[in-house]
């Protein structure tokens, strides 16, 4: 298992787990649209390396994994935040891969963007008080600080 910055040619398979993640995730009541997916994937590819990154994690030459990242600053702050927005593993794959995936967007956010934090979505079903209102919760909001 090889986790790489992923290349132009990775974008397909990094389309399809988008997709993949789409579907199985309260953000299904959305439309999924493959050219902007495409497009900002291929912009944090192809763009500054200090803004955005995607690494593949592949097996035998076959991708079974990514992690997708752009910088941001809080509105409250000009810090710079490593938002991750893209975090997938192939069923069948050991759930260290994740771990692995996330430990290399902490080195990118720390040593090549110059990130103050690391800030995770990870998909989260519960009751809340908003859901009288309609409301359905999708994610939890994770933040790692780097030093």
């Amino acid at each position: 298992m090889i986790i790489q910055i992923a290349k132009v040619e990775d974008v397909p398979d990094l389309v399809n787990f988008s997709r993949h993640l789409h579907s199985s995730s309260l953000y299904k009541c959305f439309g999924f649209s493959n050219d902007k997916v495409r497009q900002i994937i291929t912009d944090a590819i192809t763009g500054d390396p200090k803004q955005g990154v995607v690494l593949v994690a592949k097996e035998d030459g076959k991708a079974v994994g990514a992690i997708g990242s752009t910088v941001i600053t809080p509105f409250y702050s000009s810090d710079r935040v490593a938002a991750e927005w893209l975090w997938y593993v192939d069923k069948g794959q050991s759930p260290k891969l994740l771990l692995s995936l996330l430990s290399g967007l902490e080195y990118w956010a720390k040593n090549v963007a110059d990130c103050k934090a690391v800030m995770l979505g990870r998909i989260k079903n519960e009751t809340t008080s908003f859901r009288k209102r309609g409301y359905t919760a999708t994610e939890t909001t994770l933040i790692k600080e780097l030093k």
